[in-house]
């Protein structure tokens, strides 16, 4: 049963009517019940009544706090990389994803960008993290997983706004490039630049030279061959796939030539010359 909002009093039906809404000036004390409402147009400053405006309702949003996280990963924009990237003659797909050699899993990342290098295609695998205060290990070591997944030459890994103290010696270890925030400004995109370009001409050179040639002996004829970097013996098809050999002896100190080792005499010649040897001590003696 509705009460009286100022003595609290039980109210019977037919008892007391419903006066709508009433306004009272603050100056004066007066009430009424129409109040008289002018408005002004905020682009030229035209004043005119809400008889003679326009009403919309316009509905309010509030962010919910437990999907904030999710909300920024996924509005950073990495507009300012995909355009340095694509300067640099790269193929830039964002975001990607890739099959795992082992595991078959589909590995999404931000941005994969693809260039060919001659016979080669350099590959540049980019995830990006955001944190509120700094970015810490778990994102970090995921990217490392699904890098160990997918053949890339320059892992980059963004982080917003920083890179947490134990996650930096991660990455250190695994020497991927740390971007921490994204670069817009034309100095640090600068050097972003010229440190991606240093990082695949090392990576190409370390590929160069993971075939070394060298001669041999073999049966008394000297022959060429290609190893790897464990010794083991290449065939030509996957020389070929790194340069032929005079595209490896433009690279400096890449072509290791090893000396011709001297002929290992066979069991018999060793008998041989046990025997002679023996036999000479003896006429010796």
């Amino acid at each position: 049963m509705p009460t009286c909002p100022k003595c609290g009093v039980r109210l019977v039906e037919g008892e007391y009517r419903d006066m709508g809404l009433w306004y009272v000036c603050r100056e004066c004390g007066e009430r009424f019940e129409h109040p008289h409402l002018d408005m002004t147009c905020r682009k030229c400053d035209k004043q005119f009544t809400i008889e003679t405006a326009i009403v919309r309702e316009i509905s309010k949003y509030a962010l919910n706090p437990s999907r904030e996280q999710e909300i920024r990963q996924n509005v950073t924009s990495l507009e300012s990389i995909y355009k340095l990237l694509t300067a640099l003659d790269f193929s830039v797909e964002m975001p990607a994803s890739v099959m795992g050699e082992k595991s078959g899993i589909q590995h999404k990342f931000s941005l994969l960008a693809r260039k060919k290098f001659g016979d080669r295609e350099s590959i540049i695998a980019i995830d990006h993290a955001v944190g509120d205060v700094e970015v810490g290990s778990p994102p970090l070591i995921l990217y490392i997983y699904k890098i160990s997944e997918v053949k890339v030459d320059l892992p980059i890994f963004v982080a917003i706004p920083k890179l947490s103290e134990t996650a930096k010696r991660i990455a250190q270890g695994y020497d991927l490039l740390v971007i921490e925030g994204i670069p817009k400004e034309k100095e640090r995109l600068a050097v972003l630049n010229d440190e991606i370009q240093k990082r695949l001409d090392e990576r190409i050179r370390m590929q160069a030279a993971e075939i070394a040639h060298q001669w041999i002996f073999r049966k008394g004829k000297r022959v060429d061959v290609w190893r790897d970097v464990t010794g083991r013996f290449v065939g030509k098809k996957r020389k070929n796939a790194y340069g032929s050999k005079i595209d490896l002896e433009k690279l400096p100190l890449l072509e290791r030539t090893a000396e011709p080792k001297p002929k290992r005499p066979t069991l018999i010649e060793r008998i041989k010359k046990a025997i002679k040897k023996e036999t000479d001590n003896d006429r010796n003696e």
